[in-house]
């Protein structure tokens, strides 16, 4: 049976749901364009009164269809019989490249990048539309940027205008180009400007005002300096110097250019010791400014201090250098999210690099960043010890944790099992097991549907030019002893009335209160 919502101008963002279908995007434009036409929100109205104004213009009502498509990824895949409880991965689906980088594109395509074998290159893209299935031949657009410099192990992230802003990574021993990608025209283009410092296993985020910084990184292939910190310093391997990105013409990203925050240079949160210079865990707070974690130290960020020429300020110890018996959750093998607003979820890793032989830690860190100092609370311990590991927030504030290896680049250590962490309990749920071993440069993002799409591992070692999209267990019901895809209403109709509002002065744009009327089928 169709199902009625109404909403008094925009609808709740609690509206979101985990299996968002493709014509939804499109859906919730009109019923925010019905919404704002004729009026403001009618703030003191009752569920009572906004039905009675349903009921009183229902004559006037007009519903415009909104066409049903289909969603290939999920509507080709049977659940399984626990998939309501333990989730499930699809099987695993062909990829042109081992995506050792991966992105959600914000047309709903999916882009990755990396090499097309077991190489140390990421100059081949693969975009992906999900909407038109999942045969290489229908879904997928395929080209090599071999003429530009390459982004391999480089860093990336959006622009307030939509497009990618990218780092070269440095495969040729290089690593200061920068270029940004149009999702519209798929064109990437090379910057004029370029990083003062080398940005090889760097952090890039886009802060609030829409500014990009880029912290960290290092020379290709020096990932050894932490032995040897004195060495690095004077040889200048480890880049002290964050940089930010300041548009000359507002909207137009190719006006951009580096400015180095000369005050923000710090060992501490960027240095060769305890090779602090790899992928800087970093956010923007709640404060504005840019809270990080670099293997064992904390660290704030602001880029504006110091007349415009930033501060980092030291916000005490995370945890200890490598241990192989307590095994702390530090370093670039481990992974963190900021799963609510200032709350970061901390797990994995011990160790500094891949390559450095620690065994992987199952611990797992609440960092709170919402008061004047960080403050940590242990969480219940994963049920597998992770390094290259990725971590992925769903809809529902859940934390998806799949991949990575218990010891070393091995097919034998693998875990295969991804594991759930509820933040209302605190608490560690294992999942559906995945087919395909994720290890190291393995990849996660959340698609529009709701499900998680892991991808590439290898290089070296076990390439993977697979994907295995992960459907949590909101996807799932049971109905009838059987488990069925569920999720998210389908929103099948939309339609917008007005009537006189009690007490409100006749004529202008206060005179009617404007209730739109959403018609829904369930999954």
């Amino acid at each position: 049976m169709p199902m009625r919502t109404s909403f008094s101008a925009s609808p709740s963002p609690a509206i979101a749901h985990q299996r968002r279908r493709w014509h939804h995007r499109a859906a919730w434009a009109l019923l925010l364009a019905l919404s704002a036409c004729g009026g403001d929100s009618d703030g003191d109205a009752t569920p009572e009164g906004r039905a009675q104004a349903l009921a009183a213009g229902a004559a006037a009502t007009s519903w415009i269809e909104v066409p049903q498509v289909a969603d290939p990824l999920i509507d080709g895949v049977v659940p399984g019989a626990q998939a309501d409880t333990l989730g499930m991965f699809s099987p695993v689906l062909p990829w042109a490249i081992n995506a050792i980088h991966l992105t959600q594109l914000p047309n709903g395509k999916v882009m990755g990048w990396g090499p097309r074998g077991d190489a140390l290159a990421a100059m081949t893209y693969d975009v992906w539309d999900p909407a038109k299935g999942t045969t290489l031949a229908a879904a997928h657009t395929v080209w090599d940027d071999f003429g530009k410099p390459d982004s391999f192990c480089g860093g990336a992230t959006y622009l307030p205008s939509g497009v990618l802003l990218q780092g070269e990574g440095g495969s040729d021993g290089v690593a200061k180009s920068t270029f940004i990608f149009d999702p519209a025209t798929q064109a990437r283009v090379q910057l004029a400007t370029s990083f003062a410092h080398q940005r090889w296993y760097a952090t890039m985020l886009t802060l609030a005002d829409g500014r990009a910084l880029t912290l960290g990184g290092m020379v290709p292939y020096t990932e050894g300096q932490y032995a040897n910190p004195v060495g690095a310093l004077n040889a200048g391997q480890s880049s002290l110097t964050p940089e930010i990105f300041e548009l000359a013409q507002a909207g137009d990203p190719k006006s951009g250019a580096w400015r180095s925050l000369l005050g923000a240079s710090s060992e501490l949160a960027f240095g060769p010791q305890f090779l602090r210079s790899s992928y800087p865990r970093a956010w923007v707070a709640p404060d504005g400014k840019v809270f990080g974690i670099s293997t064992e130290q904390m660290w704030s960020l602001d880029p504006d201090g110091n007349n415009g020429q930033g501060v980092v300020t030291p916000l005490g110890a995370f945890k200890t250098g490598r241990d192989d018996v307590t095994r702390p959750n530090i370093g670039t093998p481990g992974t963190a999210v900021m799963y609510a607003p200032g709350r970061i979820l901390k797990v994995g890793g011990n160790g500094y690099w891949v390559l450095d032989g620690a065994v992987a830690s199952a611990a797992a860190t609440i960092v709170d960043i919402n008061g004047p100092t960080p403050q940590l609370t242990e969480a219940a311990p994963m049920r597998f010890g992770r390094r290259m590991v990725n971590a992925t927030v769903l809809p529902d504030g859940q934390v998806f944790v799949h991949g990575g290896t218990e010891l070393a680049i091995s097919e034998v250590n693998a875990v295969r099992t991804p594991e759930m962490w509820n933040p209302t309990t605190g608490l560690w749920t294992t999942m559906a097991p995945a087919v395909r071993a994720r290890l190291y440069h393995n990849t996660a993002v959340l698609l529009e549907n709701g499900t998680v799409l892991t991808a590439g591992g290898g290089t070296p070692g076990l390439p993977a030019a697979t994907i295995d999209p992960a459907m949590p267990v909101a996807l799932a019901r049971v109905l009838a002893s059987t488990t069925v895809w569920s999720g998210a209403p389908e929103i099948t109709r939309v339609a917008s009335s007005s009537t006189p509002r009690a007490g409100a002065p006749t004529g202008g744009a206060s005179a009617a209160s404007r209730t739109t009327s959403v018609e829904t089928h369930a999954l």
